[in-house]
């Protein structure tokens, strides 16, 4: 037997459907991470840092944040800040090459 919708049916679970999917862009939005990332890809470097900022006050362990927070600060130039954090990253990863490197 096959089972047919009715107009106003279609249109809930339509409606229903775009309310979910517009809830998971926005928790995506509100991730600091994901806005930091996204920033940093369109060349919005302040406010990349401000995101990663948000974000590591919280997740203090997210080695790979504190990396990619350390980059954007020596692209700008922001020289005190880069070390800072190369230096964090590399006592809590002896070795890392990335951090070497970003100490010269």
């Amino acid at each position: 037997m096959r089972s047919y919708q009715t107009p106003a049916i279609a249109l809930r679970s339509g409606a229903v459907l775009f309310a979910l999917a517009l809830a998971g862009a926005l928790l995506a939005q509100s991730n600091p991470l994901d806005l930091a990332r996204q920033h940093r890809a369109q060349g919005d470097l302040s406010l990349a840092l401000n995101d990663y900022r948000r974000w590591l006050l919280e997740h203090q362990d997210d080695m790979g944040a504190l990396r990619e927070f350390a980059e954007v600060n020596a692209w700008l130039g922001r020289t005190d800040d880069a070390v800072g954090a190369y230096t964090i990253l590399l006592r809590a990863e002896p070795g890392n090459v990335a951090a070497m490197n970003g100490l010269g």
